[in-house]
């Protein structure tokens, strides 16, 4: 099973459009936004849980970190 992390852009009746983050790397919950946007429609049962916002990290702050109990929640859906 893979786990993505993503914001939601659109909401319809059935289904939600997620914008997508891209993992850092080997950094462990560190996500970047794709250079491109990587955007899809999914079936709201498919989402597992909501996140707090992800803490800007370094600079030019282009990479985010997980808040830690977010990290755990992923790691035990994982």
């Amino acid at each position: 099973m893979n786990v993505y992390v993503g914001k939601i852009i659109e909401i319809d009746e059935e289904e939600i459009n997620l914008t997508f983050m891209e993992k850092l790397g080997n950094v462990e919950g560190c996500y970047r936004w794709a250079t491109r946007p990587d955007e899809l429609w999914v079936v709201g049962k498919d989402i597992l849980s909501t996140l707090t916002p992800p803490a800007p990290i370094g600079r030019p702050q282009r990479a985010f970190r997980l808040c830690p109990l977010d990290a755990e929640i992923i790691s035990h859906l994982y």
